[in-house]
């Protein structure tokens, strides 16, 4: 069975840690990244996630400079944006990159848990 791969970037770091110890009980292999620019090292340090969850806003490099980073590199991962705040973006500038937005606080893990599950390929 293939062990797919999820990069979670978020500059909240009890954030990052949440995520982490909740995705620990699938069978994913994770990489954590405190802002957009060490998502883009870890990616060319030779990690090749499936799935990026992605906070939007971040200092330096916010998640739709990540994405349109991303896409410049050829990156085949999907995106999974969330916020509890879109700042300067518009839903339909994020719609561009993915349609899976979740807002933060997370009501239901279960919720996140299933739509990573769908997002990953099959």
């Amino acid at each position: 069975m293939k062990k797919y791969k999820l990069l979670i970037v978020d500059d909240n770091e009890s954030i990052l840690q949440m995520l982490e110890k909740f995705f620990e009980r699938s069978n994913y292999e994770i990489r954590l990244a405190p802002q957009g620019y060490d998502a883009i090292k870890c990616i060319n340090g030779g990690f090749s996630p499936d799935v990026i969850l992605c906070d939007v806003v971040m200092p330096v490099l916010d998640g739709v400079g990540l994405a349109n980073e991303l896409v410049k590199m050829g990156s085949k991962a999907k995106i999974v944006f969330m916020s509890g705040n879109l700042g300067i973006h518009t839903i339909k500038e994020l719609n561009q990159f993915t349609p899976h937005l979740l807002s933060k606080p997370f009501e239901n893990m279960e919720s996140l848990y299933k739509l990573i599950e769908q997002v990953m390929p099959s």
